[in-house]
């Protein structure tokens, strides 16, 4: 009988606990929070392993996080995607794509950046979901080019801003800019949408040196070599 009155009382412990927050270094942790941590001279430490024991990490749960040692940065899981954190700004790459560095700075701006370590003639392929998710609507998004250190001591921007409509209304993926450019991605025609300096563009086509067909669909940020090597480029767009 005193064996069934003390599981009794160790269940009603445990209960009692899940129904109510816990504190760690705090007697009253705050009611909002399923864990309240107090402490002053330590920290939280998430789990750590390196990039293959990450991405093998089975059915992995929408917002589970990880410190990656050989990345050296934490990553959080969204969707069917491993989201790395930059320091102080946010989204650093999405799956580990180094090919490109975006900068989630909120959940509807997005920069893409080109420099010195980009040959000439690279195309930086966006994703299609962030076209669609951003410019796809009756307000369309805006488009801003920059251009940084761009000569001997310049170190300012130079920019160039318009409002950009995407549609793939009908499977036909229509757009249209502010500067009254227009065309179809995935025509077998190049068109660039925005440009600044000749230097860096925003366009519907993977550049290739004499090639003008753009058969894939798809909009890219691509660099050319108008001005010194050390130019850096960068593409934002925002809803």
């Amino acid at each position: 009988m005193k064996k069934y009155i003390f599981c009794c009382l160790m269940l009603f412990s445990v209960f009692s606990l899940l129904a109510q927050s816990v504190g760690v270094n705090t007697s009253s942790p705050d009611p909002s929070a399923a864990l309240d941590i107090s402490s002053t001279n330590s920290g939280l430490l998430v789990p750590r392993m390196n990039t293959g024991q990450r991405t093998t990490i089975a059915s992995p749960a929408n917002g589970l996080m990880v410190f990656d040692t050989d990345t050296k940065s934490y990553w959080f899981r969204e969707s069917s995607n491993w989201v790395e954190l930059a320091s102080s700004i946010g989204l650093k790459s999405v799956n580990g794509n180094a090919t490109f560095t975006p900068y989630n700075i909120n959940p509807k701006r997005y920069i893409w950046e080109l420099n010195g370590s980009h040959p000439t003639g690279t195309s930086i392929a966006l994703p299609q979901a962030i076209i669609e998710d951003l410019c796809a609507d009756e307000d369309g998004c805006k488009v801003t080019l920059t251009m940084t250190n761009w000569g001997a001591g310049i170190t300012e921007s130079a920019s160039f801003s318009g409002t950009f409509f995407y549609t793939n209304a009908g499977g036909t993926r229509r757009w249209r800019a502010s500067n009254d450019i227009s065309g179809i991605d995935g025509d077998n025609a190049v068109n660039h949408i925005f440009s600044i300096f000749s230097n860096f563009y925003f366009t519907d086509a993977t550049y290739a040196v004499n090639v003008g067909t753009d058969p894939a669909v798809g909009l890219h940020f691509m660099k050319w070599n108008a001005y010194p090597v050390s130019a850096i480029g960068r593409l934002i767009i925002e809803d």
